[in-house]
């Protein structure tokens, strides 16, 4: 019961403020190179911050909602088209960071 009295009152907080920030760092994804392949979604553990939508040429392409994305890059290092950025990043930066991350 105390949990759910805490979760009311953080949401009433937030509402509170009239807006919420939003992390910057998101994934944002260039259509054009959408695939539609669905990695980015088995690999994303935020539920709803991708979803498959189509694109204005009819394609299924990722979409995501920045209110749900942690800006975490799973999805961008599954993204074998390189699709998918994270606002701030560059895709060499990423990379950088991951093959770093992996060394240790």
């Amino acid at each position: 019961m105390a949990a759910g009295e805490a979760a009311a009152v953080k949401a009433s907080i937030l509402l509170s403020k009239g807006a919420i920030a939003l992390d910057p760092f998101v994934a944002r994804v260039r259509e054009e190179k959408c695939t539609g392949c669905e990695l980015c979604l088995a690999e994303c553990e935020y539920r709803g911050a991708l979803t498959m939508a189509d694109s204005a040429d009819g394609r299924k392409v990722a979409r995501v909602n920045p209110a749900l994305c942690a800006g975490c890059g799973a999805c961008a290092a599954v993204c074998e088209p390189r699709a998918i950025e994270i606002a701030g990043w560059s895709l060499d930066q990423f990379d950088a960071m991951v093959d770093a991350l992996v060394a240790h």
